[in-house]
């Protein structure tokens, strides 16, 4: 389920979605990078208009619940989170067809960054596609408990490992959004049932 043997051209056909939000986020990261660099000033303009800031999300600025699904802190940020993506997202993305998977992806965001606004402090920020990933991981779960015709054992193995993984580097790194990683895990689960 998870193993991936698509060349570049097959994967981007078969997965449009995916490929796509990935090329989304590493082209933003690029942008945002070399905005904090000076050599692109829209980039940092960017960055300032998108991550999720409560007291901005307070003022009115709605958007904010959606675009830092787009943005991450550093390379490695990025990279993590649009790996987990090339690994998770193409099963749901066949499985679920590819205007369900956006709305399942986006909508395990906002809902992780509705509650990050509701409980953390109004100074709070913070980016990345954390929630979303985690509702992928919520979805396997559910399937695992529910639907386990739909995913194999060895799928069902390596979906254990990374949610207990997750979960445990979720609760030691202090920069990590804990509140998008579990709300992003239950809204997945939740989303799946009547999938």
């Amino acid at each position: 389920m998870f193993v991936r043997n698509e060349n570049f051209y097959t994967f981007r056909r078969n997965y449009p979605i995916v490929t796509i939000l990935i090329a989304i986020h590493i082209i933003l990261y690029v942008f945002t990078f070399l905005g904090n660099l000076g050599i692109f000033p829209p980039g940092q303009w960017l960055y300032l208009l998108g991550f999720g800031w409560n007291v901005a999300i307070a003022a009115g600025e709605w958007w904010r619940l959606i675009t830092p699904v787009f943005l991450h802190a550093d390379l490695f940020h990025m990279l993590f989170n649009s790996f987990a993506l090339f690994l998770f997202g193409p099963p749901i993305e066949k499985m679920v067809g590819k205007y369900r998977f956006v709305l399942f992806y986006l909508l395990t965001a906002v809902i992780a960054n509705i509650v990050t606004f509701y409980l953390q402090p109004l100074g709070y920020r913070h980016v990345g596609a954390s929630g979303a990933i985690y509702g992928l991981l919520g979805m396997y779960v559910y399937m695992m408990i529910f639907r386990k015709e739909l995913i194999d054992a060895a799928s069902r193995q390596i979906v254990t490992v990374m949610v207990v993984i997750g979960i445990i580097m979720t609760f030691l790194n202090p920069r990590i959004n804990i509140l998008a990683h579990i709300i992003g895990l239950i809204a997945g689960m939740a989303i799946a049932a009547p999938s």
